[in-house]
């Protein structure tokens, strides 16, 4: 007997759920609303945003502001071009969901970080209900820190709270799922990514601690992977486990590693001395040279801005690894010859890569530059010259009047870093590796009045990056003044006269601090402990360390005037 039933397509697009219960899906995004009534946990449709394959051109020549763009776009997951509707959220989910898509999206993105956020974060909003739940609660927890900040009705905080708490739980409950599942790369990228989401929550709300516990994770899980783009390899020349990340920024690995290497970049002056993930590249330039952990090999040209951008960034993981490698003292001598190499290796390398920025440079315009290009480049800039400061004065011989011959190098980093904010002064919370930390760096190490007071006004209207908080290192930076000094108020002189560099003004020796270091201790009225250190000189020897302890209310804490 012949069959009698209709011809129909058979849809291979259900959730995981129903698809191992082998049963229909409805198919509705990000959760069926067939798991949802039955009260199981709906796994989602997987993440689907693939980069397309790397362009066959090896050099983009940037002549226009049209071409540049193009560079930009090279990074090409799935874009939601439409504000699509979630048709089982409530209407306070859905208003969480769409501050975070309308609000939240714009002011997490950065230069770099701005593909991550839209063409990643966003799109897996539909199809994952862990990242979607988590991006809930991030744009819950904003609206509950900005209240406080502004000292909004305890009621309504609370309420706000309270929300942020009910996403973070049910994105948890998700992702337990992905978590479970070993080796699983969609499982990865979807806890990778949901991990970003959780630490952007907890520094927004300024709870730094658990923003460090997340991250730790997060460098776990990209340590364990096996994945051919989430590549980790042991060194076996350092003690502590590193991955060698490869980030060719054509994928949605690529753009994980990406976020995660800026953050790992932050948590070098918060719990850990030097970076814990060792990052590499694409490049397949012959390294010449005895190879360490150390060794980069620059290619003979980058292709657009962005590939300039990578190259630095790694360079500046490398040059924080030696930095703050855990060496005896003989060790960073200038008499150790090892030493002495890996830090030639490494300038040699900033001033190579300087080399082919500049080539780069002189193929765009100017004048049909964009502003985010003129942002990008001065960042670059930025710090390159910090780290051309860095290097130098590594030795373990370095006294703080070493420091003085780099002025010009000081008044550059704030020079940059004003024409930054003059075009972007918005104050929000970036996961890049931006401005706060030079600047704080050339606070504490400029004594140069000026240039200093200029870099502490700076900090004034810089966002908070990551870990790093400006209205505390602002707070910070206006003490070791005072201290230095040896003033009661700090006054902030002509930050626009001409500058001079001589050294009639400048800090004498026996007052210069050489550490600071800070701890919050919670009460009724959380305070700073400031401690600061600096050499006790006798007949012009140093004859041991004086400690100086100074608290302080913690001014992050106070309401926004």
């Amino acid at each position: 007997m012949q069959n009698s039933r209709a011809s129909h397509f058979k849809s291979r697009a259900g959730c995981r759920t129903c698809k191992r219960r082998r049963i229909k899906c409805d198919e509705i995004k990000p959760c069926c609303i067939r798991c949802l009534s039955g009260n199981r946990i709906c796994e989602g449709y997987g993440i689907v945003i693939d980069a397309p394959k790397r362009p066959t051109s090896k050099i983009i020549k940037i002549q226009k502001a049209k071409g540049h763009a193009n560079s930009w776009s090279e990074i090409q997951p799935k874009v939601m071009t439409t504000l699509d509707v979630i048709p089982f959220l409530n209407h306070s989910e859905s208003a969480a969901f769409d501050l975070f898509r309308s609000q939240t999206i714009r002011e997490m993105s950065g230069l770099r970080s701005s593909n991550f956020w839209k063409k990643i974060a966003l799109p897996a909003c539909y199809s994952v209900p862990a990242i979607l739940h988590a991006s809930m609660a991030l744009a819950s927890a904003g609206r509950w820190s900005q209240a406080s900040r502004k000292g909004y009705h305890p009621l309504g905080s609370d309420l706000m709270k309270l929300d942020t708490v009910h996403y973070y739980n049910k994105a948890i409950q998700h992702l337990k799922i992905h978590v479970a599942k070993h080796g699983d790369l969609s499982s990865l990228k979807i806890s990778l990514i949901a991990c970003i989401l959780f630490i952007a929550l907890e520094l927004s709300t300024g709870r730094f601690g658990q923003a460090l516990m997340h991250l730790n994770q997060g460098r776990k899980l990209l340590h364990t992977t096996s994945s051919s783009k989430l590549s980790a390899k042991c060194d076996s020349k350092v003690s502590t486990k590193t991955a060698r990340l490869l980030s060719s920024f054509h994928s949605t690995e690529d753009e994980i590693v990406s976020v995660f290497a800026d953050l790992d970049l932050q948590a070098t002056y918060f719990g850990s001395e030097r970076p814990q993930l060792t990052l590499g590249s694409h490049s397949s330039a012959e390294i010449h040279g005895p190879k360490s952990q150390f060794s980069l090999a620059l290619p003979k040209h980058f292709s657009f801005m962005q590939e300039a951008n990578q190259y630095l960034v790694i360079i500046t993981n490398k040059c924080l690894q030696f930095v703050g490698q855990e060496l005896d003292h003989d060790q960073h001598t200038r008499q150790n010859e090892s030493s002495n190499f890996h830090r030639q290796y490494l300038y040699k390398t900033l001033k190579d890569w300087r080399k082919r920025y500049k080539e780069i440079c002189s193929k765009a315009v100017v004048s049909d530059s964009s502003d985010t290009w003129k942002q990008y480049s001065s960042l670059m800039c930025l710090h390159h010259t910090w780290l051309s400061i860095v290097l130098p004065t590594s030795y373990a011989e370095t006294e703080e009047t070493d420091f003085d011959s780099y002025f010009r190098e000081f008044a550059t980093i704030v020079d940059l870093a004003n024409s930054i904010l003059s075009e972007d002064a918005s104050k929000r919370l970036s996961l890049e590796f931006g401005l706060v930390a030079p600047l704080s760096w050339t606070v504490k190490n400029c004594r140069h009045p000026q240039i200093r007071r200029k870099a502490l006004h700076l900090l004034t209207q810089a966002g908070r990056e990551g870990l790093w908080e400006p209205r505390l290192m602002t707070q910070l930076g206006r003490e070791l003044i005072l201290l230095e000094e040896g003033i009661e108020k700090l006054e902030y002189l002509d930050l626009h006269a001409e500058r001079s560099y001589g050294d009639e003004d400048l800090v004498p020796l026996e007052r210069r601090i050489s550490t600071v270091s800070v701890s919050l201790e919670i009460g009724e009225h959380p305070e700073l402990c400031i401690t600061f250190q600096r050499k006790a000189w006798s007949y012009g020897q140093c004859i041991g360390m004086e400690t100086i302890i100074r608290r302080q209310p913690y001014e992050s804490l106070l309401p926004e005037e």
